[in-house]
Parts: C-alpha cells; sequence; structure tokens
C-alpha cells in the first residue's frame, strides 16, 4: 500500500480542500492608550481608518467621572497610529449613561451613536463633523439608541431598546446623504408588538431591504426576523421568517438568518417566498446544539460570524474558508467588524476585560486551505527526522506498518518536516511496548529548549507539560492507566494560547498558557521507552469535532432530533435511560441509515455498538459509515452476525469488499468500533485494535453516521471528528 502523506491539496480537489480553513493572523494589534480601562467595546474600519470605542474606568465615589472617547486611527507607513480623538463624552457615576452603542464606516463617512449620533465625512485626510436628521429626544418615535449600519451613503439608525407606550415599541430611521450634504428622505420603519413581547437584537441593510431581528420574549414563541422593503419612498413590512435566533443580515439577494435548530445560518433568497438556498455550517456546527451564530458581517465577497469566515464556490454554495486569530497571549476575536479587505476586532487576555486590546486583520484575495500532513507509515520512507532514539518503519504480522522508536536509553526525538506553524495540532496511535518513562508528542517544538509535550506515563498518568528556556513543567495532568503493548490514540493541539491534549478525539486535558511558545514543528518524543507510532495527522487546523451524541440533548423519536436524518426502513429512537445518551434502532426489515454532520474530508468516526436482534442467521449487520454522500455512495464498517468485520464500499449502488476479518460476534454484547477516513486511507479498528486498512480515492468527502441491516441495535458514546 503506497504511503499516505499529503500537504494542503496535494490528493484531493480544491473544493474538497476548502472543508479546511486557513487561519488568518492579526496584521497588528493595537493596545489602549494610556489611562483606559476598555478599549474596542465597538469598532469599525473602511480602509486606511478606523475608529475604536474606549473607556476610563467605570464612574464611582472615589472617580466620579468616566470618560468615553471614540478614537480615530490612521494606517501611515503600515502601522496604525492614533490620529485624534472624534467624540469625547464623560459621564458622572449617578448620571445617564454615555458609551457608544455602536459606530460604523463606510467609504468615508463614520457613524458614532447611540444618542445624539455623530455623522463625519472625510475629505481627503481629514475627517468633518456634518448635520444629519437622527437626533431626537427619548422617548420619540425617532429616538435612535441602537445599531449603524451604511449601505452606501445610506444610514440605517435603530433602536435597541423597546418602549411599550408607543404604537410601535420599536424601530428604525433611515436616510441618504446626498452629494450636497442634504439627507432625504428621512424614513421610518417599525416593527414588534406591544406591550414588548419582542426586543430587536440585529438589524441589516442592504438595497431596497432592511431585516430587524427579534427575540422573543416567550419561549413558546419563536423569534421573529422581520423583513421592510422599500417600494418608492415608502417602506413596508412585507415577511416574517419565524425562526433563529434573534440574529440576522442581509445582502444582495440573499437573507442570512442563524438557527440552531437547523445547525447553522439559512441563506434565504431574498424575496418573500422563504425559500432556502443554503446553510452555513463550520465543520463543527453540530457539535453542541448549544451552537449559535453571532455578530455577523460581510462584505461584497465573504461572510463573516465571530471569527469563521465564508466564503462562496464554483457551485454558489458557501464554504469556510478562513478562521480570524490573534497572535500571543490573546483569546478568540470577538465581534469582527469587515470592511473590503479588512476586518477590525476586539480580542482580551483570558476572557479578562482588564487586558483589552484590538486586532486588525488583512484578509487575502484567494484563501488557500490550511496544511496537512499524514502518513501511515505504508512505503517505509516517513516524513520525519529523527534526533535521538532509534527509529525505523516496522511491517507486522498483519500487514500493517508502523514507525518503531527501539531504544530504552535516554530520550527519543523525531521532528516531523514542513510543520513549523503557530495553530497545530498532531493526533497519533501510541503503543508503548516497553517502558520505565513515558511515551507522547510534541507541538510547536521551537528547538530542544521550547516545546510542549502531551507525557504518557508508565505510572499511570498523562502529563501535559512545556518546555521552556531549558526549563521543563507540568501545566496539568491527571491519572490514567498506560498498559505497555496497548494502544492509545492521543492528540495535543496548540490553538492560540489554548493546549490541549486529547484522547480517542475528545478533551482530556487543557491548559491555556498567558506566555505562550510561538510556533514550531509537531514531533514524536518521550524517554527509557519503546513504542510504536502508527496514523499520524498533523494540520494547522485540526482536531475539529464533528458531532457528539453526548450532547445532542435527545429523547424520543429520532425524527424529532434536527442533526439527524435518516433513511431506509429504520425505527430510530434516542434515549438517555442509562445515563447515556443512546441511539436505538428497533427495526428488523432492511436497510437502516441515520447520517449526522457536516461534510468534511478526513474524518474519525467512532462509536459502542451491539445488536439486539438479528432477522436471521444469513449476513445481518451494524455498523458505522464515513464520507456518506448519499444512500448509494459511502464507506462503511460492518460487524457481521457470520462472524466476520467487513470494511466496505458503496459506489453508485455497488458494494465493494475491501477486507474482511474474522471475529465471534453475538447479539447483546457491546462492541467498540472506529472507521477512519484520511486521505485515500482507511482504516477500521474493533475495541481499540486496528484489524483491517484499504486505499480508495473513490469518495474524497461526505459526512458520518450510524447503519444497519436487518438488525436492532444500539449506538452509545457516538462520537466523530476531523483529525
Amino acid at each position: 500500500m503506497p504511503r499516505l502523506i499529503f500537504l494542503a491539496c496535494a490528493l484531493i480537489a480544491s473544493t474538497i480542500c476548502a472543508a479546511r480553513p486557513t487561519i488568518i493572523h492579526r496584521s497588528q494589534t493595537l493596545l489602549p492608550p494610556a489611562g483606559y480601562a476598555y478599549f474596542g467595546y465597538e469598532v469599525a474600519i473602511d480602509g486606511d481608518w478606523a475608529i475604536i470605542a474606549a473607556a476610563t474606568r467605570d464612574a464611582s465615589t472615589a472617580q466620579p467621572e468616566q470618560t468615553h472617547d471614540a478614537l480615530l486611527y490612521h494606517l501611515v507607513n503600515g502601522q496604525w497610529t492614533l490620529d485624534r480623538t472624534l467624540v469625547h463624552r464623560t459621564q458622572t457615576a449617578s448620571g445617564p449613561l454615555v458609551y457608544f452603542k455602536s459606530v460604523a464606516m463606510s467609504n468615508g463617512l463614520a457613524a458614532i451613536g447611540s444618542n445624539p449620533t455623530h455623522i463625519f465625512k472625510r475629505t481627503n485626510n481629514t475627517w468633518t463633523e456634518i448635520a444629519h436628521p437622527f437626533t431626537a429626544p427619548q422617548g420619540d418615535p425617532d429616538w435612535v439608541s441602537g445599531d449603524l449600519h451604511w449601505d452606501g451613503n445610506t444610514l440605517l439608525a435603530t433602536r435597541s431598546v423597546c418602549v411599550p407606550s408607543q404604537p410601535q415599541p420599536w424601530g428604525a430611521l433611515i436616510s441618504r446623504l446626498n452629494s450636497d450634504g442634504s439627507w432625504s428622505p428621512l424614513q421610518r420603519l417599525s416593527g414588534g408588538h406591544s406591550p414588548c413581547n419582542e426586543s430587536p437584537r440585529s438589524w441589516g441593510i442592504s438595497g431596497d431591504t432592511v431585516i430587524a431581528s427579534a427575540l422573543s420574549s416567550d419561549y413558546e414563541t419563536a423569534n421573529q426576523l422581520y423583513i421592510f422593503r422599500r417600494s418608492g419612498s415608502a417602506w413596508t413590512q412585507t415577511g416574517i421568517i419565524h425562526s433563529g435566533d434573534g440574529e440576522g443580515d442581509v445582502r444582495g439577494n440573499e437573507i442570512f438568518v442563524p438557527n440552531n435548530a437547523r445547525m447553522g445560518t439559512a441563506v434565504y433568497r431574498n424575496d418573500d417566498s422563504l425559500t432556502i438556498l443554503d446553510v452555513i455550517r463550520t465543520v463543527s456546527a453540530s457539535y453542541d446544539t448549544s451552537w449559535r451564530a453571532f455578530n455577523l458581517t460581510h462584505t461584497d465577497d465573504v461572510f463573516v460570524q465571530e471569527e469563521d469566515v465564508f466564503r462562496k464556490n464554483a457551485d454558489g454554495k458557501y464554504e469556510h474558508v478562513a478562521v480570524l486569530k490573534p497572535r500571543g497571549p490573546y483569546t478568540s476575536v470577538h465581534a469582527p467588524k469587515v470592511n473590503g479587505r479588512r476586518a477590525i476586532a476586539y480580542v482580551s487576555r483570558n476572557f479578562d476585560s482588564s487586558n483589552p486590546a484590538v486586532v486588525i486583520f488583512d484578509l487575502p484575495a484567494t484563501y488557500s486551505p490550511s496544511r496537512v500532513i499524514a502518513t501511515g507509515f505504508e512505503n517505509g520512507s516517513p516524513p520525519f527526522s529523527p534526533q535521538i532514539g532509534s527509529f525505523a518503519v516496522v511491517q507486522k504480522s498483519n500487514g500493517n506498518h508502523v514507525y518503531r522508536q527501539s531504544s530504552l536509553i535516554g530520550e527519543y526525538r523525531a521532528l516531523l518536516g514542513n510543520s513549523d506553524w503557530e495553530e497545530q495540532s498532531i493526533e497519533a496511535t501510541i503503543k508503548p511496548t516497553a517502558s520505565s518513562g513515558w511515551t507522547g508528542l510534541a507541538v510547536r517544538h521551537l528547538d530542544d529548549a521550547n516545546y510542549y509535550a502531551v507525557a504518557l506515563h508508565s505510572s499511570g498518568r498523562v502529563e501535559l507539560r512545556v518546555m521552556r528556556n531549558g526549563a521543563s513543567t507540568t501545566l496539568t495532568q491527571k491519572a490514567f492507566p498506560i498498559v505497555a503493548g496497548r494502544a492509545y490514540h492521543v492528540a495535543l493541539q496548540a490553538y492560540a494560547t489554548w493546549i490541549t491534549v486529547n484522547i480517542d478525539g475528545r478533551a482530556f486535558l487543557r491548559w491555556q498558557d498567558s506566555k505562550p511558545v510561538p510556533h514550531g514543528s509537531a514531533a514524536l518524543l518521550g524517554e527509557q521507552a519503546t513504542a510504536d507510532y502508527d496514523n499520524v495527522v498533523a494540520a494547522q487546523a485540526g482536531q475539529r469535532p464533528i458531532f457528539d451524541l453526548s450532547y445532542s440533548d435527545c429523547n424520543g423519536l429520532i425524527a424529532y432530533a434536527p442533526a439527524w436524518k435518516t433513511s431506509g426502513a429504520g425505527n430510530w429512537n434516542c434515549t438517555s435511560e442509562t445515563g447515556a445518551y443512546t441511539m436505538q434502532q428497533r427495526s428488523t426489515a432492511g436497510d437502516a441509515r441515520a447520517i449526522v454532520g457536516t461534510p468534511t474530508d478526513d474524518q474519525v468516526v467512532t462509536t459502542r455498538a451491539r445488536a439486539t436482534a438479528f432477522a436471521d442467521s444469513k449476513d445481518r449487520w451494524f455498523g458505522v459509515a464515513a464520507r456518506y454522500v448519499d444512500e448509494s455512495n459511502y464507506y462503511f464498517l460492518t460487524v457481521r452476525n457470520s462472524n466476520t468485520v467487513s470494511l466496505r464500499k458503496i459506489v453508485n449502488g455497488t458494494v465493494t469488499v475491501l477486507g474482511t476479518v474474522t471475529l465471534t460476534v453475538r447479539p447483546n454484547t457491546w462492541y467498540t468500533l472506529r472507521l477512519d477516513a484520511v486521505g485515500n486511507e482507511l482504516r477500521g479498528f474493533i475495541n481499540g485494535a486496528q484489524i483491517l486498512q484499504a486505499t480508495d480515492g473513490s469518495h474524497p468527502r461526505g459526512q458520518n453516521g450510524i447503519v444497519t441491516y436487518k438488525t436492532a441495535a444500539e449506538y452509545t458514546n457516538y462520537f466523530a471528528w476531523q483529525p
């Protein structure tokens, strides 16, 4: 079997590789000027200009006045620098709130709110405040206190609170800035129902369409997205989308509605037909049913939800093309704003608002998938460079190849070539064969004195440690039995400031490092131990969960669990009666399939399963599927009452056997199944042991799930991830 090693899109088409988003790191980090405790709570960007809202510490008896400033920044000679303060406001301990609710920029125009609203126009490099019609006293129907949105020279100015005393308790104003500096026409949009059983959460504008997303105060009532359209000089509410999470956006011919029930963001055609054109998902969209997408923003060709960037592919569908990541001690980005090829966002250290910063990203014109290196050691030429120890590729009795480290003396280490990345994960099947020390993996191996490592100790614990300037420190550890001769699937990930150890795809240890090692290579390493390594995958955007049944919160008929799609003759139910969520397929009539998750290229599918009834003594089976395209195209690993385990593919309805081994199979006996589909390599595991492998390129991507044939079965601990 040929070795499996691929870099980026070496083996699969570019539209498939796009499932691995590229990592975009900030181009510059802006720290708050002296005296500000809050920085970046509202941001906006327009080409080489940006506005950042900042404030001093909260007003109190000891410090009776708080300052809120709208700071203007300018990109000069490649550096973002403070130009001046556009708006300065002060507040006393008992005075009215004066913080900025929203800032917006577009085409040399800036709007700063809430009330009063300030409008600025740029001429060359000079920003001048101009008159506008968006100021009215609180309680007035024209009171502006919410989001500001530019659409060309048109400004949408909204109310973010509900006033029950008004006939239309919440709404917005809209007007266009003319070339002579006048505004026309000033129009009002209104919506909501008295007495404020809905509150507006977000607004959007594009051309002759405005959307308003509202949260319902009654948990039994769906949230609403209201659609307003302009005809001539009048705006009229023309439609309602009865779903979503109180967020929304509109751009051109599309309306975006994040919806937890759909496990992603639904893209509706921008008309009143309520036609869904696409559903935008990350790989992990189905991982947790509480997943929600907030803080939507867009430009002409990208759509952004928090840190995730999406773009249409050649088929007109949205792909996850990039992830925005800060550098250094900062966590994930929050509420980014995108304008043209730049994005701006607030970040903090350790989610602590007392350590704020603002990051600016330069977006590329094209998006190349992040890199992946994978190997099953099948051709004897591994992509590792041994530094210490005795490494060699060895063929085992079952034909499988492993990378063996055979010296028990001192340390061992082998670096993975071409993997010097900031964000990275490495996972491998590790089988310690003899040890008085530990076996493990490393990421961000900058040099021998700086890296992160996971150590599987023979004494029965797993450690997450850092080597910093030659000094080793255990960050966290947990007891875990390590037995010689047993295989463990272990992963180590460094993502921004978070360092994570996963075992069998699930988080096991986690640590946030305030002074992270900045970058480096992935590696195999250990001390006073011999071990076999196999199934190595290193990625810049890896270890992403696809679906976890334990987070699914399903109970009852699977038809009510929107994450799953069923077909065939199955009778599906999901229960938690045993303390863990269990999928039950009760029919023995024929084929039964339950499919889940965002389609991915590489995937690992694991579960515990048992047959509760076979239709008869013939070749009946239960199993798992990977890269499921449709009923006639997927890979599947099956446990059969013919006392065999079989790895197969179905292509356009034709089944091909890729491998079969003997196994005693009994009803009501639990088996742990795992099916890997990485690159062109397929691997089947039963009860932790790899028993089947094959090479095939028929299905480069797809979903995953559960499949049975004339067998009633139960599945628990179902979990799938992208390595």
